[in-house]
């Protein structure tokens, strides 16, 4: 897409994280790991927990696959760090979240804390029949088990569900399973023996069998805007790169027309707020934002394309008929009306660097590293 756009962080900058060694912090302990590119003498871990000092924590080696490694007791919630492998910062490679520190980017990890204990999903298994999640239990720091009596799985309206049915299959395993049509969404509550709650978890159960695995589902892909109005299909837009007046409520009469029928994933293009008019490309053509890729608001719908209600609709539509939806999302750029593009640390490039889609660095060859 061309037209005028104003990036906010390299493409490359999700990238990230893992955790290392013995020292005497406060925390809950968490384990870093590392693989050097090629030999390295000394390497370190450094971030919040020590106030970055140097040298850090050094990471042990003794694995076959050359991994090194260190346990360091983290504070709960979250904490940045990087390694530094003979002198050289480097981001985390294994964890895909970064933030930045003093200007400089650096890895980060959520610690939990290790004072309560902690209920994850495992895994989520469907059939036409039944869904069925299973969850891990992590003790707190004092070891207490998990107290079978704890276990509730409540519904969006905070009552507890009646068609969820619950099991405890172990110490730190718990089942939970739904026969019925339809997305269900609930919140699995527990605790220890001690009294002390885990972290709620939402659980997605979906007894539906096609497309449940979604490899072997069949997605389509609307750019709203070229698809249909609530009136039905369209006519070319004035220009290739005009809009066409395609809306959230056509998606929707067409799937309950049945024009979909055989689809398990309908994917929508970015829905957010985008600009008016056309915009000069770099090629010397006028493009307008009917793909959606300009995003001038973040929490707003584009009111050419439909209303929360409307999305709500057609999600409720979609999902009435086992059909998954998928919006599409802008994660790394803006359009210059954007407020955000007036707000400090936000760039159009940065001197020397590669800037997406200029005459020396196209998107097709550099999007995964330009600015």
């Amino acid at each position: 897409m061309r037209g005028a756009v104003v990036l906010s962080v390299p493409l490359f900058a999700l990238l990230a994280s893992c955790k290392s060694e013995e020292a005497q912090l406060p925390g809950c302990d968490h384990d870093f790991w590392y693989k050097p590119a090629g030999v390295a003498k000394y390497v370190e871990v450094i971030g919040d927990f020590d106030d970055w000092k140097r040298p850090g924590i050094r990471m042990e080696g003794g694995r076959t696959d050359g991994f090194l490694h260190a346990k360091v007791p983290l504070l709960p919630g979250e904490q940045r760090y990087l390694f530094v492998a003979d002198g050289v910062r480097v981001l985390d490679p294994i964890v895909g979240t970064t933030t930045f520190r003093d200007g400089e980017e650096v890895s980060y990890v959520d610690s939990r804390d290790c004072e309560r204990p902690s209920i994850e999903v495992a895994s989520v298994a469907s059939s036409p029949q039944k869904a069925t999640a299973t969850l891990t239990f992590t003790p707190a720091k004092s070891g207490a088990a998990l107290e079978p009596t704890s276990l509730i799985v409540e519904e969006n309206d905070g009552s507890v569900s009646s068609v969820v049915r619950t099991e405890v299959t172990g110490d730190h395993e718990v089942q939970i399973s739904y026969d019925g049509k339809g997305k269900r969404r609930v919140r699995v509550r527990v605790a220890d023996q001690r009294g002390r709650e885990a972290n709620p978890r939402y659980v997605t159960l979906w007894p539906n069998g096609v497309g449940a695995d979604l490899r072997d589902s069949l997605v389509y892909q609307i750019m709203v805007d070229r698809f249909r109005s609530d009136k039905g299909a369209l006519a070319d837009p004035a220009s290739p790169a005009g809009r066409a007046g395609g809306t959230l409520n056509g998606v929707r009469h067409a799937l309950e027309d049945g024009e979909l029928e055989g689809v398990d994933v309908i994917w929508l293009s970015p829905l957010n707020r985008n600009p008016d008019g056309e915009y000069a490309g770099n090629d010397g053509r006028q493009y307008s934002s009917y793909h959606g890729y300009w995003p001038i608001a973040a929490r707003e719908i584009d009111p050419r394309l439909g209303t929360n209600d409307d999305l709500r609709a057609l999600i409720a539509s979609a999902h009435s008929r086992d059909v998954r939806v998928v919006l599409d999302v802008v994660p790394n750029h803006v359009h210059e009306l954007h407020p955000y593009a007036s707000e400090s640390g936000f760039t159009t490039g940065v001197s020397g660097e590669c800037t997406c889609g200029t005459a020396t660095c196209d998107w097709g060859t550099n999007i995964d590293r330009c600015w």
